[in-house]
């Protein structure tokens, strides 16, 4: 079988694309929350995927008051998403990136 950008991605890796996936503006910390990791192993498994090139650092959020967190999305590399909503007498199509922007 041919190797993919995929290939290499274990299940938890694939959860944490996931769930930032899902999770508009997600940050390590809500990351952690949401798939029940520790804060220590959300961070490097984000920066393992920062380095393959899966994800991107988007923006600083609001301080909540502390250091301000990093906003992660889906890097734009990855392609695109299609959606396609087939109705009785119609069909929708959109092309939208990673971060669901069409």
């Amino acid at each position: 079988m041919p190797s993919t950008r995929w290939s290499h991605c274990g299940t938890e890796d694939l959860n944490v694309l996931q769930t930032i996936f899902w999770s508009a503006g997600a940050s390590r910390n809500a990351l952690a929350q949401r798939l029940a990791y520790s804060k220590s192993k959300a961070n490097a498994m984000v920066a393992a995927l920062l380095d393959e090139g899966l994800l991107d650092e988007v923006g600083l959020q609001e301080s909540s008051g502390g250091r301000r967190a990093e906003t992660l999305r889906l890097s734009e590399t990855l392609g695109v998403v299609i959606g396609a909503d087939l109705g009785a007498t119609s069909m929708q199509i959109a092309v939208m990136r990673p971060d669901m922007t069409v």
